[in-house]
């Protein structure tokens, strides 16, 4: 009986073993693609690679005196595109080409005059709408500004007038009023950078203010020099308007005094402007400041005058 199982066993074997190994095969073979496409002929020759790129590129019409030639599956281009694009396209044309190994693109674009108005007119109209966007912003401008100035003015007269009137140089008077009523106008003007969104180059400017100070103040040196020699002289007071005075051998009455120079009047009537500095530095001397005064007069006496004589009429 055991032999009889055995016997069917190896038999069943048999026949059911030819179909397992055909079903193996056959899987195997589905999944096994191609790797790579399948060219006509495995090893492309120069002169054809060469042929073929030159008919194409002569078939498209975009390129002139177009010159092509392979050395070892290296091909080199020569010749003038109608554009970078068109360029382009021929470099990847022969690097997509069978057995190609690299590309020469020495191909050169050729450069027309454009002679159309397009982009001039594209750049018109581009400027013409951001002038249209920022129409309300200039309007805005025209109006928060010069009411700032207006009201910066009405309030330096104020305190000029009202708060200022103990000081006695008007220069001095007039200098403290615009400073303290300067900060009306940058709010005005802090108004209109809020609200065109360019408070951050407004910062950035005041930030670089004092590196600019250093470049105007050595630029502008003898400017500033006067400027505060002025103000020195507004607070000091050695003169008044009216007085005579004498500065480095130029003798005359004050007239005024502004930022850059002491104006005086000549006993023949000439305007003299003298720097402020040059005052602030020099010797002065007021004839007016004090209400007596003493002076030497030489009188020359004859020899046939009595001496008694003069000295009577002369007291």
């Amino acid at each position: 009986m055991t032999r009889l199982v055995a016997v069917l066993f190896l038999a069943t074997a048999l026949f059911a073993s030819p179909a397992f190994a055909q079903d193996a095969t056959s899987t195997a073979a589905d999944e096994t693609g191609p790797v790579r496409d399948v060219a006509i002929e495995p090893v492309a020759r120069d002169e054809q690679i060469d042929q073929r790129i030159t008919e194409i590129l002569n078939a498209t019409g975009w390129f002139t005196e177009t010159q092509v030639r392979v050395d070892d599956g290296i091909v080199f281009l020569d010749g003038t595109a109608n554009s970078e694009d068109h360029r382009v396209w021929a470099r990847d044309l022969a690097a997509k080409t069978q057995d190609v190994v690299a590309v020469v693109n020495r191909i050169a674009v050729e450069k027309t005059a454009d002679w159309t108005f397009a982009p001039a007119l594209g750049a018109v109209q581009s400027v013409a709408k951001r002038l249209v966007a920022s129409l309300p912003l200039f309007v805005l401008a025209l109006i928060v500004l010069p009411l700032a100035w207006w009201l910066s003015s009405l309030a330096a007269n104020g305190l000029r007038r009202w708060l200022l009137g103990g000081l006695d140089s008007p220069f001095l008077r007039s200098v403290v009023a615009r400073a303290m009523a300067l900060p009306i106008f940058l709010i005005g003007l802090y108004v209109v950078l809020q609200v065109a969104g360019l408070t951050q180059i407004a910062f950035s400017l005041i930030g670089g203010a004092g590196v600019l100070g250093i470049i105007f103040g050595f630029a502008f040196r003898d400017i500033a020099e006067n400027f505060l020699a002025s103000l020195l002289l507004s607070i000091r007071q050695p003169f008044r308007s009216g007085d005579l005075i004498d500065v480095e051998g130029q003798l005359g009455s004050v007239h005024s005094m502004n930022t850059r120079s002491t104006v005086l009047i000549s006993p023949e009537g000439n305007h003299i402007q003298i720097p402020n500095s040059t005052v602030f530095k020099s010797i002065i001397t007021n004839f007016t400041a004090a209400p007596e005064g003493r002076d030497s007069v030489t009188v020359g006496v004859g020899y046939d005058a009595a001496i008694n004589d003069a000295q009577e009429i002369i007291a």
